[in-house]
């Protein structure tokens, strides 16, 4: 059956809310009036999509009708097989060594925090250093690769502007539009972390957030610039016309204080990360 599919991490998740709100998956699909199948997961790694999507390909789910969303990650995240949720490793990085007694995990995940945090932090200083990080330029070559060989379309974002300092020149090279590949990239495209904090009228008050992990706005964006990016999203899938995408539409400074997030709520969306 003809669906969208979306793969990611917190921009293109349903997971992370805080009272009810349409992602931006969500969005699409009710315009493209196709049901969703959603693979994204907060706080996730490249690999872990990647893996999520050769699953998806050779199962049954697959539809060559699918229409195919497809987020990178931020390439500083490591995964694992074995981690017990896909969150876990950004957990650590945000957290630091703090993250040996931090209360919110639970008996699986301190286990596997305490047997795998050198691992995790090496691993974030090391193999994913950005001066020699490739992954994001693999990833993209493989979904394009795959969209050579399929009817699908398939729309790829990259939502932050963290590419490994090779691949700067490498997208624009290597990565090529045609008509059922639809990249949305940095630097021809603001990312969504940039449109994201721009929602803030004061920087300050977004990486007070950040720094708490207590995001209020479901996919990092407010309810109006979900519906304008997800309206934008499914009319590129409806047109494979790239020039529908236009961030200038996403709105600015609509956030004039600080939130601070409630114990319930951060319990909430900690709950629904978690799975």
């Amino acid at each position: 059956m003809k669906k969208l599919v979306a793969f990611g991490d917190s921009f293109l998740t349903t997971d992370m809310r805080v009272k009810p709100a349409q992602s931006i998956p969500e969005i699409i699909s009710k315009k493209l009036e196709v049901p969703l199948l959603e693979f994204a997961s907060s706080g996730s790694a490249i690999q872990y999509s990647v893996n999520c999507f050769l699953k998806y390909i050779q199962s049954e789910e697959y539809d060559p009708e699918d229409y195919i969303l497809y987020g990178l990650t931020s390439l500083e995240r490591v995964h694992t097989v074995d981690v017990p949720t896909p969150n876990l490793s950004v957990m650590i990085l945000n957290l630091g060594s703090a993250a040996l007694t931090y209360e919110g995990f639970d008996a699986v995940q301190q286990r596997w925090v305490k047997e795998n945090i050198e691992h995790v932090l090496w691993a974030s200083q090391k193999i994913c250093n950005l001066e020699i990080n490739t992954e994001a330029i693999r990833t993209l070559s493989l979904i394009q690769s795959f969209a050579r060989t399929l009817q699908n379309r398939f729309i790829v974002v990259h939502p932050f502007d963290n590419y490994g300092d090779l691949e700067v020149k490498l997208v624009d090279t290597i990565i090529k539009p045609s008509s059922n590949f639809l990249p949305i990239l940095p630097p021809k495209f603001k990312s969504w972390h940039e449109l994201g904090m721009a929602e803030y009228a004061d920087n300050d008050y977004y990486w007070k957030a950040m720094r708490k992990m207590a995001d209020p706005r479901t996919n990092h964006f407010c309810g109006v610039n979900r519906v304008i990016i997800g309206d934008m999203l499914a009319t590129v899938f409806e047109t494979g016309d790239l020039s529908k995408y236009d961030t200038s539409r996403v709105r600015k400074n609509l956030i004039t204080e600080p939130y601070e997030m409630t114990d319930i709520e951060f319990k909430t969306r900690l709950n629904a990360t978690n799975g």
